[in-house]
């Protein structure tokens, strides 16, 4: 027995900081990691939502809080990568991340505004399902509304976005394992016509999958 002590006294009880949460193991633990909470709300709104199965646990963390060895997310079912900079991850993070992927974890990629690091990245770019293009701002996405937007828009779903939105044109990589999910025609200012994109797509990696 190795005695713990604590300001010259000997400790005798160790006490967690925080409660144990006990996570069923059919209720996901979502991993949210952005270098800014803009966008946290609108991810934590949907955990309740009475679409999903069984409740999802989020949790947040920075780039920098990542564990530099993949075992250290073990735990995390999904980890979606929103708003962060994969340039603020060691080497040793990013290969930790890959590898979680390979182990069965999947990962959620949902920043357009930071996908040109992604692309940059030695560790990352050669398992993107898509080749990533410019950003280019739309004033209406008329499949991706249709299919991911009908709740809540009050039969608006052909409504163009008031202030427009950024979008990544993406074609899809000619790779193993690699499906689009959606592909939608974006109406960009100055361009001839409408411009047809991959707004989805997944990319088996290992047993797990990238998004």
């Amino acid at each position: 027995m190795v005695p713990v002590g604590s300001g010259g006294h000997v400790v005798t009880r160790l006490v967690a900081n925080v409660a144990l949460e006990v996570i069923p193991d059919r209720e996901p633990l979502v991993l949210y990691v952005a270098s800014a909470n803009q966008m946290l709300g609108k991810v934590d709104s949907i955990r309740q939502s009475e679409r999903l199965r069984a409740p999802v646990h989020l949790v947040t963390r920075s780039p920098a809080q990542l564990p530099s060895r993949w075992i250290g997310l073990e735990i995390v079912d999904h980890v979606i990568w929103d708003h962060a900079d994969v340039t603020d991850l060691t080497p040793s993070q990013q290969l930790a991340l890959v590898e979680w992927v390979r182990q069965g974890g999947t990962l959620l990629i949902a920043s357009a505004a930071r996908a040109d690091t992604l692309a940059r990245s030695e560790v990352f770019e050669p398992l993107l399902p898509v080749k990533f293009g410019k950003v280019v701002r739309t004033e209406d996405l008329p499949t991706f509304r249709r299919q991911l937007l009908r709740a809540g828009l009050d039969g608006q779903v052909d409504a163009g976005y008031r202030d427009g939105v950024s979008v990544m044109q993406a074609t899809l990589r000619e790779a193993p394992l690699v499906e689009s999910i959606l592909e939608d025609n974006l109406s960009v200012a100055g361009a001839e016509g409408p411009e047809s994109t991959v707004l989805i797509s997944s990319r088996g990696v290992g047993r797990g999958r990238l998004i």
